[in-house]
């Protein structure tokens, strides 16, 4: 028996399985790549520049590797130089979540070759110091493992398109260290303001054996340890005023990148030299700011655990500057066409914001503020929650990144305000709709909103009918070239008699009247009535009796509704 032909639970308790084993080797090749190949063997032991990663010990003495840090525009320009050509000769132009979330709503096939592609070519930008992260590779190689477990194992298209989604969540919170997250980001990640529940009863399972095998290779430890400090509901005004700033970092996140992106974009022609520009810029800015750098999270991790930063500007002064710093550093290494994430540096970003303004509360009240670290907790999620429209899957990515519950209450009233600021703005994701509704994928689920838009009026309205003084052989030889069971009785005048029926006429002499075998007419509708209206009426028709001031117009045929709203809904998805 093949899986496809089982119930739901029993087939995607067996995907999810194989899923989740596939993604894990995917994930844990991802990590070493970047990290042990890579960044160790060439940025580290080549170059001498070092990235920290979190509870790994870690020391940077700015000035004295200040001669190896004036070599890294070379070396990030020389990366993303390398992603892109790598991107092109694997036959990959794009990589990142965008590329799964295209895939689902629109049924298109990610090509096996992506895989390896975005794994490699990422990889090489994240290693040699370019700010992304790795989520963006992850979850486009997922979603292609996904689609390709399904196409070996016989799957229908409805389970490849659930896989897309199933493999790109489960793949970000596989290489986050959170599962449950990831079992959630998968239904969430694919709209602005709604979920997709048929892919996280499968999320659950992927996710779940993807992060054994993932983290027993890397340890089971959250990514930033255990926080464990006790709520303090004093604090939670500030939290409020956090929420706030960070709705405003969520606004400027995507408008610098999309911008950026932009003016690369129209400013060089050439992919090669666009790449080039781009890295040396994101180079020269990690010359002044080496916190920058690479994903993020061993900055944040380091800054936050011993309130230090190994830059040229007192600790204050580049925790202010820090957040604006990776805004741009992500916008011109990703706008060069490199490939990498959006959505680690979108919550790096949140944390050196909330590690910015909880340093500033806890020089204004010592006492009330010990630490910023639960700022930067709650910045990381009150950021990229809104700028990502994955609010409820990044509180829980938070709490399992930190190990514990205790500033649920925080982070919670830190989304809410900054939803207040920024619940309008675009987001980091061009490919999501706003809701299922405006998904290709659930066309025909949603279809009757759409046909209540559409008026009759907008669609072919025919003449057809017979009169009371035609025959029954002229009636039947109508219907049946029209595939019709009955017409409209109509006089010269357009006054509507009622019908008449091929099967009250079918075994009458073909030379009497219609009108003798006139039935009362049905349900009309008008011009200005909806499609939607005029479906409802066909119950034992294939058309529609149109009328106004109480005079014929004419009929509306079933296929001509079909055709009226096929042309509106390739307008909608032209205009989007």
């Amino acid at each position: 028996m093949k899986i496809s032909n089982l119930p739901y639970y029993e087939k995607w308790f067996i995907y999810g399985i194989i899923i989740g084993v596939i993604i894990g080797i995917a994930d844990l090749s991802l990590y070493y790549l970047n990290i042990f190949v890579i960044e160790h063997m060439i940025l580290r032991n080549i170059i001498g520049v070092s990235l920290p990663h979190p509870g790994q010990s870690f020391y940077m003495n700015y000035w004295a590797s200040f001669k190896k840090l004036l070599f890294l525009p070379l070396v990030i320009g020389f990366a993303t130089f390398l992603s892109v050509i790598i991107a092109l000769f694997m036959k990959t132009k794009e990589v990142g979540s965008d590329v799964a979330i295209r895939a689902f709503h629109r049924g298109l096939r990610i090509r096996f070759i992506e895989i390896p592609a975005s794994i490699l070519s990422s990889s090489i930008t994240i290693g040699l110091g370019g700010s992304a992260g790795r989520e963006g590779p992850a979850s486009h190689s997922g979603a292609g493992i996904g689609q390709t477990i399904i196409d070996l194992l016989g799957g229908t298209p409805e389970d490849r398109r659930i896989a897309t989604a199933v493999g790109m969540g489960s793949a970000i919170g596989v290489i986050f260290k959170t599962p449950f997250a990831g079992s959630l980001l998968a239904a969430e990640l694919l709209y602005k303001r709604d979920l997709e529940p048929n892919v996280i009863y499968p999320s659950l399972i992927s996710s779940s054996i993807g992060y054994v095998i993932f983290s027993s290779i890397t340890g089971f430890s959250p990514i930033f340890g255990t926080y464990s400090l006790p709520f303090n509901p004093e604090r939670l005004p500030l939290y409020v005023l956090l929420g706030l700033i960070s709705g405003g970092m969520a606004i400027l996140y995507p408008y610098l990148m999309f911008e950026t992106k932009k003016f690369l974009d129209l400013r060089f022609k050439n992919i090669i030299e666009k790449a080039l520009v781009g890295g040396i810029i994101a180079g020269l800015i990690a010359i002044f700011f080496p916190e920058v750098m690479g994903e993020g999270y061993g900055w944040l991790w380091y800054i936050s655990n011993f309130n230090a930063v190994p830059s040229m500007f007192p600790l204050i002064i580049a925790l202010f500057l820090l957040p604006l710093a990776k805004i741009i550093a992500t916008s011109f290494t990703i706008g060069s066409g490199a490939k990498g994430g959006v959505f680690a540096p979108g919550i790096v970003i949140g944390g050196y914001t909330g590690l910015a303004v909880g340093y500033a509360f806890h020089l204004l009240f010592p006492s009330l503020v010990t630490t910023p670290m639960p700022f930067m907790i709650v910045g990381m999620l009150s950021t990229f929650g809104i700028a990502g429209s994955v609010p409820i899957s990044v509180t829980m990515m938070v709490v399992e990144m930190t190990g514990g519950l205790q500033l649920l209450p925080a982070e919670m009233a830190a989304l809410a305000s900054a939803y207040l600021v920024a619940r309008n703005s675009r987001g980091i994701f061009n490919e999501q709709p706003l809701n299922r509704q405006e998904s290709p994928a659930h066309a025909s689920e949603f279809s009757m909103p759409l046909l209540t838009k559409i008026k009759v009026s907008d669609a072919k309205i025919l003449k057809i009918f017979v009169k009371p003084t035609d025959n029954i052989k002229k009636a039947i030889d109508l219907m049946n070239s029209l595939n019709l069971f009955s017409l409209p009785i109509v006089d010269e005048l357009n006054n509507l008699h009622g019908i008449v029926r091929l099967t009250d006429i079918i075994k009458a002499k073909e030379d009497e009247l219609v009108i003798k075998y006139s039935l009362p007419a049905p349900t009309y509708v008008r011009p200005n009535s909806s499609l939607y209206d005029a479906f409802d009426v066909m119950k034992s028709s294939r058309y529609a009796i149109v009328m106004e001031n109480k005079k014929f117009l004419g009929i509306l045929l079933l296929d001509d509704i079909v055709k009226t709203y096929k042309e509106f809904l390739d307008k909608n998805n032209k205009i989007e």
